[in-house]
């Protein structure tokens, strides 16, 4: 699964190109399968990478079913076309079928009264889209006493942990020990806000007790922060019996991070590794991530001053190296939360945080947390 996420990611054209990569697999697989086939292959695999691009995914969805459609009628297998051959009348050969469908496959620009497939199909995706566009994170300013008096995020005041090379080596970090760095993130200049914190010895526990799995594990989950939430993480965690203080954990990062962003929805992965995701820099192209390792080593990230961003993207004998200066490279450590701001954020589409996965070596593990809103 890892290795389809790095092609799909690597794809030219960014979020738009992974997005027709991915339909156009789907479009492919309706020639040949029906569509619970495809959903059970396809979505396991496409929705966590929909959520990492910070898709819609109400919006995918509904892609993935007009592809859908426009795929059961054509060939070599359209099954509706052998449908309607069934029912046709006789002396009509599917011949006669394939080119009665053109129309409905290649929908006009304007769709009309008269061509009432192409104007409901054109109307459910501008209705959805529209719904997506109105939901998209708002650059909001964030009153941290508000915060503060809510008590959504009230945690003791965390001791120091391994530093970062120099606080004021680069003016796109905010960095501290207090929670009142985080909502630093909202200023133009900042691309990665960072907060130290240490792990308590009960969240330690805990996390080390998820860890003790022969295998990689991850959890996906998108809704509103609540007992839900809570309920779904006892279930799927592999240690439920010692996960309280996780537990505990993840919900109060999902619930400041839907009230930081004013939104009721944050999409959240947890996911135990043995192995790098994503070892190559790159950027995110959703507006903002919150990420925090609890076990194993941190995410890394480069200063802008670091970064040659010509050399971003799908790898290429032709582009130059991404990294400028290999010391200058940061390293986040376990307990750190940071929030990173990718390319989706408005006036950020060029000034996106370059970073990557640590490498890990044999037998090392990591223990990640990813939050998104929604």
């Amino acid at each position: 699964m890892t290795v389809i996420s790095d092609l799909v990611l690597a794809m030219p054209g960014g979020t738009v190109g992974a997005m027709i990569f991915m339909l156009f697999l789907v479009f492919l697989l309706g020639m040949f399968l029906d569509w619970t086939g495809i959903v059970l292959l396809s979505f396991p695999i496409m929705l966590p990478i929909v959520q990492q691009l910070g898709i819609d995914v109400l919006w995918f969805v509904v892609m993935v079913a007009v592809v859908l459609q426009t795929s059961f009628l054509t060939p070599p297998f359209g099954y509706a076309l052998f449908y309607m051959k069934g029912v046709a009348p006789k002396g009509v050969e599917i011949i006669d079928l394939y080119k009665a469908v053109l129309p409905f496959v290649c929908p006009p620009a304007t769709p009309s009264a008269r061509h009432a497939p192409h104007g409901g199909r054109s109307a459910i995706l501008a209705i959805v889209t529209l719904r997506a566009w109105l939901r998209r994170p708002k650059k909001i300013r964030y009153n941290i006493s508000i915060f503060w008096r809510r008590g959504v995020f009230i945690m003791p005041t965390p001791a120091l942990a391994v530093p970062l090379s120099d606080a004021g080596f680069t003016r796109h970090l905010a960095l501290g020990d207090e929670i009142d760095v985080l909502p630093r993130i909202f200023e133009d200049d900042i691309n990665i806000a960072v907060m130290r914190r240490r792990l308590s010895a009960a969240l330690q526990q805990s996390v080390l007790a998820q860890c003790q799995t022969e295998r990689a594990w991850q959890l996906a989950w998108l809704g509103q922060p609540g007992e839900d939430l809570r309920a779904d993480l006892l279930k799927g965690l592999p240690a439920p019996e010692a996960a309280e203080a996780l537990v505990e954990d993840v919900q109060l990062l999902a619930e400041a991070m839907a009230y930081l962003f004013d939104t009721d929805t944050v999409g959240i992965r947890l996911r135990l590794l043995d192995a790098a995701m994503c070892p190559r820099f790159h950027v995110d192209n959703l507006p903002v991530r919150l990420v925090t390792t609890y076990h194993g080593p941190g995410s890394e990230w480069l200063p802008e001053e670091a970064v040659n961003r010509e050399g971003l993207g799908a790898p290429s004998a032709e582009k130059p190296e991404i990294v400028r200066d290999p010391g200058a490279i940061q390293r986040l450590v376990a307990g750190d939360l940071a929030l990173l701001k990718g390319g989706g954020w408005e006036g950020n589409e060029h000034r996106a945080l370059v970073h990557r996965s640590p490498a890990l070596i044999e037998g090392q593990k990591r223990l990640l947390l990813t939050i998104d809103p929604a």
